[in-house]
């Protein structure tokens, strides 16, 4: 069974190398660019001056980390906010850069309105088309990677004296531990099973499923609400009528889960 962690920082880290490469790629044809012009037209060309304003292209990467964090559910509004909101910080961040690695290391100065009006009159479709493709492209991955998940969580085999059922995570309520079995707490029965809690959250571990007490694991899709106990300790009523307690030492996981997945869920406390 492919262990979707395993699946999600692999993708993640594909992205992130395929996003230095092109920058890199980028700023190797911008550089040659540079060099060419100043053959054809007949003036010196200066790597470090060269390398300076093509500083423009590494911009979009701590922009772009910076800004796909931003919380909007619609997926349509999200891109076009966040791509806005890339260009707005990209003009003022390059400026900005060039103007104080000039000061730095070189003997004159690249002031910040002029360089804003170099950017803008160079690369402005470049940010305009850029950002929205970047984001469509962090749209489509984020996809991949949650039916990843889904699709790498298995049929779970229980036995039940000499039958073998085939239990489907997404009919999973909560699993108990009683030693030396877990307890699957199902909407088609209880069943005891010979696996460890910590090697059943691995493979149930698609996102839905969290560990709220050292001998309890839920099913988010499966909660009604949860109610604290006023000590740190929490009671999560369920959707078979079932209450469980969670223990303080998991309630920061458990409500960071709750904003991941987006589950509807109310609490009294």
């Amino acid at each position: 069974m492919i262990n979707p962690r395993l699946s999600i920082g692999f993708f993640k880290n594909k992205t992130i190398f395929f996003a230095l490469l092109v920058i890199s790629a980028l700023l190797v044809l911008a550089l040659t660019q540079d060099w060419l012009h100043a053959k054809i037209q007949g003036y010196s060309f200066y790597l470090s001056e060269s390398l300076l304003f093509n500083s423009f292209w590494f911009c979009f990467i701590p922009i772009v980390l910076l800004v796909k964090r931003i919380p909007i559910k619609s997926n349509v509004l999200s891109i076009a906010v966040k791509s806005m909101a890339s260009a707005s910080i990209h003009f003022l961040l390059y400026p900005a850069l060039v103007f104080i690695l000039s000061s730095l290391l070189f003997d004159h100065t690249y002031f910040f309105s002029r360089v804003l009006t170099y950017g803008l009159s160079e690369y402005l479709y470049i940010v305009l088309i850029g950002y929205p493709l970047i984001y469509l492209a962090f749209n489509f991955m984020d996809r991949l990677i949650q039916s990843t998940a889904t699709a790498s969580t298995e049929m779970i085999t229980v036995t039940k004296g000499a039958q073998k059922i085939l239990v489907d995570p997404k009919d999973i309520i909560s699993i108990h531990a009683e030693s030396p079995y877990i307890k699957l707490i199902t909407s088609k029965g209880s069943f005891l099973h010979s696996e460890s809690l910590k090697s059943m959250l691995k493979k149930l571990n698609n996102g839905a499923f969290i560990r709220i007490h050292k001998s309890t694991i839920i099913n988010l899709t499966m909660l009604v609400s949860y109610t604290s106990r006023l000590n740190g300790d929490y009671d999560i009523e369920l959707k078979n009528g079932s209450t469980v307690r969670m223990s303080r030492n998991y309630s920061a996981a458990f409500k960071q889960s709750l904003n991941y997945s987006g589950q509807a869920n109310k609490s009294s406390g």
